[in-house]
This record gives C-alpha cells, sequence and structure tokens, in this order.
C-alpha cells in the first residue's frame, strides 16, 4: 500500500452490506470512498456497515465522505452504522462533533 491509498472491502452479511475500510481517508482516497459507498448503497440493503477498525487516518474529506454516506443512506431509508472505528479516529470524530450524528458500534448487530 502506498502512503495515502486505503483498501475496501465490500461484502454482504445478514442482509445488509458492510465496507471494510483500512489505511487513510483524507482528501486523496475521499472520491473512491464515495464510490465504495454509492455502490455498497445499491440494491438498497437494509443496514449499510462502515467498519472502521482499519481506518487509521481521517481528515476533514473523509468526514465529509461520512456526512454525505449519512445523507445518501438516509434518503434511502438506510441504517448506516459506524463500527469499530479505532481509538485516533474515535477522537476525530468526538472532536469534530460529527461522531454524536452517526450510530457507532463496536459490535455489528
Amino acid at each position: 500500500m502506498i502512503p495515502h491509498e486505503a483498501e475496501y472491502v465490500s461484502g454482504t452479511l445478514d442482509g445488509g452490506r458492510t465496507v471494510w475500510v483500512r489505511g487513510e481517508l483524507d482528501l486523496f482516497e475521499a472520491e473512491r470512498f464515495g464510490a465504495e459507498v454509492a455502490d455498497a448503497l445499491q440494491g438498497d440493503p437494509p443496514v449499510l456497515v462502515l467498519d472502521l477498525s482499519g481506518l487509521e487516518f481521517i481528515d476533514s474529506s473523509g468526514i465529509h465522505q461520512l456526512l454525505r454516506a449519512r445523507a445518501a443512506a438516509a434518503t434511502r431509508e438506510i441504517r448506516l452504522l459506524l463500527a469499530n472505528p479505532s481509538e485516533d479516529v474515535a477522537r476525530v470524530l468526538a472532536v469534530s462533533g460529527v461522531g454524536r450524528l452517526f450510530e457507532i458500534v463496536t459490535n455489528v448487530p
């Protein structure tokens, strides 16, 4: 993996969709992450889980993409979960105030 490059793995789990994110979600990766989320929302799954356990860094561009994912899921009445954020990512979400807008879980239901 080169600097700023993230890895994404998508899959179906119990009827919902999960996108596992690893690496950094920054200006260089924001558009690609948005495309991954858009793909995962296809077919209107009942729930979309963004597993952030492998996410090492997030900046304002990444936060913006999370907010876009939230809006897209809400429009389609899809439950969006942020799962297992690392300590650093959880801190950024909390300090920015964005974390309160999401359902954050440590165990995917």
